[in-house]
């Protein structure tokens, strides 16, 4: 999750078959924001998880905006 999170999936696009290529990376990534959060356990883990989501959300809203939802990639 975060901004590290975003970067390590969006280098491996095309990399790997399960992101063949960057809409897929951001569809998991989309995923990723609705999953991974009830995972988080500890009150810590919510907490630094918490912050990670506003940054990864941040970015993919960013991303989209400036390439009209992925169309101008």
């Amino acid at each position: 999750m975060g901004y590290i999170g975003v970067t390590r999936i969006l280098s491996i696009a095309g990399k790997e078959g399960w992101t063949p290529d960057v809409h897929s990376a951001v569809a998991l990534l989309q995923r990723f924001t609705q999953q991974m959060p009830p995972l988080l356990v500890t009150p810590a883990a919510q907490h630094i998880g918490a912050a990670r989501l506003v940054e990864m959300n941040a970015y993919l809203d960013g991303l989209l905006a400036q390439t009209a939802d992925l169309d101008l990639l």
